[in-house]
């Protein structure tokens, strides 16, 4: 057998009566089976430990962790040439190995192997002593890393984040949660909202008869508007916008969730924002559609989820009114979720309260408070009532 990274032959490891395929170039392993999975601390303790010094020593490691860590794509298994599929041992990782679906083979690249191990090891002094070894290993790799020289636009880029976020000139663009499934709602509903919107764009108008009109839900009894609307977009950027931060936020919640309560969510958090809009609006005929109402239900959902996470920002050098420059990316910076939920939904909370009492609509901000109301309420009871 040969590895699948480097082609070298991968030569056996064997250990208590149990074995494991070995590359000596790349220090990648190959299990025949699960149970191998507890010599690992041996292997480990002979080749794979000098080689991370080594690697921390010449900083690979820091440059190529986040991308040593993920399961590699295409994957043929190197016993029986089936493509391996995600495996994270039945939830007891928070990344992905290969794991082979015909031979129950198991691939794992060299930086996963100590944390796999890690994860299998005894209640003894042999090993506790082992993931000491390992622990301070990547103590010294985040220490290094800690002490990377950083530019002024880095050190002062968290206290932008949030108030240029306002002015558009911040965007969040992902999150460091770990998500294990494919987002198959999350995607679903992009592409049905982008479809819906080349539609309405190029053949038939659906807004009379989709959007969220409150005389038509209030007298003519079209209930359907309260969910249709969500699917509609007035233009290219509101679609954008919408769509994007759906996705940021929505993985993470769909793979915490299962995708059939997402959905719920979804729907609900439509229903909440349509009834709350129509509650506030002074204009009853006027039509609103967009999906950031429900949105803002998985927002909701997300910060009682994960009020812990940290969500990575772009921050742009906004355009001058009187000397236009380019767009320009200044830095990227982490910023806890809480404080930026929170700062958006009291931004929604001011501007509400601005706009009561208008006659003229342009953004539905009491639709937006609905939903995340809507995303906090369930989220609260699925936590406490779900089954198990």
């Amino acid at each position: 057998m040969r590895c699948p990274n480097c082609s070298n032959e991968l030569e056996i490891f064997a250990k208590e009566s149990e074995e494991v395929y070995v590359c000596p170039l790349c220090l990648s392993v190959l299990l025949l089976q699960e149970s191998s999975v507890k010599i690992l601390k041996h292997f480990c303790k002979q080749e794979v430990l000098n080689q991370l010094i080594s690697n921390i020593l010449d900083e690979s490691v820091l440059r190529n962790t986040k991308e040593m860590l993920k399961a590699a794509d295409n994957l043929a298994c190197p016993n029986c040439k089936t493509y391996t599929k995600n495996y994270d041992f039945n939830g007891r990782l928070n990344f992905f190995a290969n794991k082979c679906p015909q031979c129950g083979a198991i691939w794992l690249n060299s930086m996963q192997v100590p944390l796999v191990s890690i994860a299998f090891i005894e209640n003894n002094p042999d090993d506790l002593n082992f993931k000491r070894n390992i622990n301070n290993l990547y103590e010294i790799l985040v220490h290094r890393r800690s002490i990377k020289p950083r530019s002024l636009d880095e050190i002062i880029a968290p206290f932008l984040a949030i108030p240029l976020s306002v002015a558009g000139a911040a965007f969040p663009i992902s999150d460091n949660i770990t998500v294990k499934t494919r987002s198959y709602a999350t995607k679903g509903i992009i592409v049905t909202c982008s479809l819906i919107f080349l539609l309405d764009l190029l053949l038939i108008d659906l807004v009379p008869t989709f959007s969220l009109i409150a005389d038509k839900v209030l007298i003519s009894r079209e209930w359907y508007r309260l969910i249709t609307n969500a699917f509609l977009h007035g233009g290219i950027f509101h679609l954008l916008g919408n769509m994007w931060f759906l996705w940021v936020f929505g993985r993470s919640v769909e793979d915490r969730l299962g995708w059939n309560n997402y959905l719920f969510l979804f729907v609900l958090g439509a229903i909440f924002s349509a009834v709350l809009f129509i509650a506030t609006t002074n204009n009853k005929s006027i039509p609103c559609v967009g999906a950031s109402g429900t949105i803002s239900a998985i927002i909701g959902a997300y910060l009682i989820l994960f009020p812990k996470a940290k969500l990575r920002f772009d921050i742009y050098r906004p355009l001058s009114v009187f000397l236009p420059v380019p767009i320009q990316k200044i830095a990227t910076t982490q910023i806890s979720s809480m404080y930026y939920v929170l700062f958006w939904i009291i931004m929604n909370v001011f501007f509400a309260m601005l706009q009561s009492g208008s006659k003229t609509v342009g953004i539905a901000y009491w639709g937006h408070i609905g939903g995340f109301i809507a995303g906090i309420i369930f989220t609260e009871v699925y936590k406490n009532f779900r089954p198990g």
